[in-house]
């Protein structure tokens, strides 16, 4: 990934993040599963901590700085918005979880924006379900959801207006 021309490194190792996985699942199973709702914003956590820019300084200046309570509050309010509208407002509502979560990403200090349009995530979730429902399109659906991530990540750019 590229953000304003810099690269993006990540340090992160599986054994790393199965010693995570294994205290997540522990915490899960002794809380009856509420510490389940904890597990997204977690992996956010540490996915940004072993996230840098390539050629600077480590990942001790990254971070995501969300909340669980702010991330179920989306999630929800993503629910209500797709019952009510028999799935069509997908794009809009994965839009606005997108900002959220990229806002509150620093990369070495640097907070993180989302400007991608609804209409842009819709021709290519549109794309994504149909390789997943046509006989054989199956085959290109991994090119599909590369195209979906690479339009993602081609409208993350650093938040040049915050005063960090």
């Amino acid at each position: 990934m590229v953000v304003d021309g810099k690269r993006v490194t990540f340090n992160g190792t599986g054994a790393s993040l199965l010693g995570h996985w294994i205290l997540w699942e522990f915490l899960t199973v002794i809380t009856c599963g509420v510490f389940a709702f904890f597990i997204p914003v977690g992996l956010q956590k540490w996915n940004m901590n072993h996230t840098y820019y390539e050629g600077e300084k480590g990942a001790e200046d990254s971070r995501f700085d969300g909340n669980t309570f702010q991330y179920i509050g989306y999630n929800i309010m993503q629910f209500l918005l797709l019952v009510v509208t028999f799935g069509l407002a997908y794009p809009w509502t994965h839009k606005m979880i997108l900002r959220w979560q990229t806002k509150h990403q620093l990369i070495n200090n640097d907070r993180l924006i989302y400007d991608g349009t609804a209409l842009g995530m819709l021709v290519r979730a549109l794309v994504v379900i149909l390789t997943l429902v046509i006989p054989f399109a199956f085959l290109a659906s991994p090119w599909a959801y590369c195209w979906l991530w690479r339009y993602q990540y081609s409208h993350t750019h650093v938040d040049h207006s915050s005063a960090e």
